[in-house]
């Protein structure tokens, strides 16, 4: 056994084992040894022991990194204000230690210094020899951040404002590339999955700058909790004091002085049950994408049938959590798995879940123009237990209409019909999700079906509904910035982009106009949605975070109605952004309803807010016109352009 496997161990998560070779190592390396029990028990939340083991590494080594480790030790117990003056003198004697730089900006956050604790972020990545370790350390923090803002314990304006200012005061570090996905995080307001986390970084695997840091390892740091007060932190720090004493030995050094490396039977106990138990815990393999059916028949044929809307977390499907007011058991299941599969399938690969909200429907109506339902599993037969003949596709987008308006406005989904005749109902209004997914599956032409509208159109009805606005990421951004932002948006709203670098997509991003409602920009088809000739040109919302393709009618009348423009007053500008977004796209599309013939025919485009129709008139003469229409007299206002 080595300290390096014991590194490796750790960096994998491999608690017990690591554990296992920092022991075997106290006699013959017992500083890096001992630093690496700490790490584990600040890794593992165990900030009491972690303080007694780190005084005694402080008497065996004197260090500036002995220090910091007690102070970061401390800190994880609430004593921010100790833990910075401890860190402040292990840089006496190294001013330029990145890692304490970074540890001493953290105390500065948490205890509301953001500006302060920024700057010694920004110093601690500017050290080209510790910035692996300090770069390690900063990444817990925002992991914490993000934890936090998901908590809703911190604005995430404060915390986006860090993770820009440490942008644009580094140079471009290759470290900062994961600073993307943080942002992404406190945009959806999720934590980041720990697959996105890079590796920790231990001095000893490189060339650290002093002797001293080549004894004394940091690895990865302990993701932080809730900062208790003081006497909650006394009243911890007395009750381990008291355990030790009460087995007769002094506070427990992990090895003795007089003793050599003689642990006491107490905590060679404690130990090695949890070593055991991380074993155990290490051998539970993680759960990926549900399948058709669940492993456990129990689940699909036995739920949980309550009275009470669907509207609960749909993460808590496995555990029966979600019920409907009237309908069979069968029903339920159906429905459940749908949305189950539909969510996951839409969000793999991205930090953000699918939210269940006028977003939502935006952001899935985006992916099934993109094919996301063909890769849908299909229904195996004893998901019928009905009888009835419904496709996975249909069944999926259905039901997650139905649940968005069981969650939105707590409507009873009544599933005592058949399964495409099942209507979801709130104040005498009714609503079939099913009947609306088959119209949008089936129909040749996809914008002649508007998934958005009509589901707003029912919910707006309800005196509860309300549309969510969010805070605009990207207010004050130009050039650069903002097409970074605006990629770091897109790939959130759109997942398959993600499956391109970050940077490619940034590159390929040609922002055209901005004003304080919309950002107009393009997008190669490749990292977008192929639908049209125009469907690289995007227009972002801000009040929203929504992304409209202007070369698709339903998205392109959302984007007139948030133009702001009247009918009456700004006619001749509306017919231009028809011109220049949507008139030649219908026309290259060639599609039947809009081809030129014989047979006249008339296509209506309604905007939100507005009481008068845009009309798309298709004349024998072969003319193409955009008219708005006020009653059955059309305005004087046109736009004619021969083909």
């Amino acid at each position: 056994m080595s300290i390096a496997e014991g590194w490796n161990a750790l960096r994998n998560r491999q608690i017990g084992q690591a554990e296992e070779h920092f022991r075997a190592n106290l006699e013959t390396s017992p500083v890096v040894a001992l630093a690496g029990l700490i790490r584990i028990r600040l890794m593992t939340q165990r900030a009491d022991e972690a303080v007694l083991f780190a005084q005694n590494l402080l008497e065996l080594d004197r260090s500036a990194m002995s220090l910091g480790l007690l102070g970061e030790s401390i800190g994880t117990m609430g004593r921010r204000g100790e833990a910075e003056g401890l860190v402040n003198q292990g840089l006496e004697s190294e001013p330029n230690n990145g890692w304490l730089l970074a540890l001493r900006g953290e105390q500065k956050i948490r205890r509301a210094k953001w500006e302060d604790g920024a700057e010694d972020i920004v110093k601690a990545l500017s050290n080209d020899a510790t910035r692996p370790h300090a770069f390690t350390h900063v990444v817990s923090v925002f992991f914490d951040l993000c934890r936090a803002v998901a908590a809703k314990k911190v604005e995430p304006e404060r915390a986006l404002w860090l993770v820009n200012h440490i942008e644009q005061s580094c140079p471009p570090y290759p470290e900062l590339r994961f600073l993307p996905i943080v942002r992404r995080a406190l945009a959806s307001k999720q934590g980041i999955p720990a697959n996105e986390r890079p590796l920790p970084v231990f001095p000893m695997e490189g060339a650290p700058p002093t002797r001293r840091e080549a004894a004394v390892v940091t690895s990865q740091p302990a993701s932080m909790p809730d900062m208790p007060n003081s006497a909650a932190s006394n009243s911890v720090r007395r009750s381990a004091m008291q355990t030790h004493a009460s087995s007769g030995a002094q506070p427990p050094p992990i090895f003795g002085r007089m003793s050599g490396t003689k642990v006491p039977p107490l905590a060679r106990l404690m130990a090695e049950d949890r070593s055991e138990n991380e074993k155990l815990q290490g051998g539970v393999t993680q759960l990926g994408l549900p399948l058709w059916p669940s492993e456990s028949t129990k689940i699909d044929t036995i739920p949980n049938l309550r009275p009470m809307p669907l509207n609960n977390d749909m993460r808590r499907i496995r555990n029966n959590r979600v019920a409907v007011t009237t309908g069979s058991v069968e029903s339920e299941i159906l429905v459940s798995r749908g949305v189950e599969i539909l969510a996951e399938v839409a969000t793999f690969g991205v930090a953000r879940s699918l939210s269940f909200d006028m977003m939502g429907i935006s952001q899935i109506e985006a992916q099934c123009l993109a094919g996301v339902l063909q890769e849908l599993p299909p229904i195996p037969e004893e998901y019928n237990l009905r009888g009835a003949s419904i496709s996975t596709d249909v069944l999926a987008l259905g039901a997650f209409l139905g649940v968005v308006c069981a969650k939105r406005i707590g409507a009873i989904w009544r599933l005592d019909h058949e399964t495409e005749q099942s209507f979801v109902e709130a104040e005498d209004k009714k609503f079939l999700p099913f009947a609306l997914a088959r119209e949008w599956v089936e129909a040749k032409d996809k914008s002649s079906v508007d998934l958005y509208s009509t589901m707003f159109d029912f919910l707006s009805q309800h005196r509860g509904f309300a549309i969510n606005k969010q805070a605009d990421y990207t207010a004050g951004l130009k050039d650069l910035a903002l097409r970074n932002r605006l990629s770091e948006l897109w790939m959130m709203h759109f997942p398959p982009a993600a499956a391109f670098p970050l940077v490619e997509i940034i590159d390929s991003i040609d922002v055209r106009a901005s004003d304080e409602r919309q950002i107009i920009f393009t997008i190669p088809r490749r990292h977008s949605i192929d639908f049209g000739q125009e469907s690289n040109t995007i227009a972002y919302v801000r009040s929203t975070g929504d992304f409209l393709l202007l070369g698709y009618r339903p998205h392109f009348a959302r984007f007139l109605g948030n133009t702001g423009l009247s009918i009456k007053s700004s006619a001749p500008n509306l017919l231009r952004l028809i011109e220049g977004f949507h008139f030649q796209t219908r026309l290259g599309n060639q599609e039947p309803d809009i081809r030129v013939g014989p047979d006249s025919a008339t296509l209506t485009l309604r905007v939100p807010g507005f009481q008068e129709p845009f009309v798309l008139t298709e004349k024998f003469s072969g003319v193409l016109r955009w008219q708005f229409v006020r009653g059955d007299a059309p305005s004087a206002a046109k736009f004619v352009r021969p083909i």
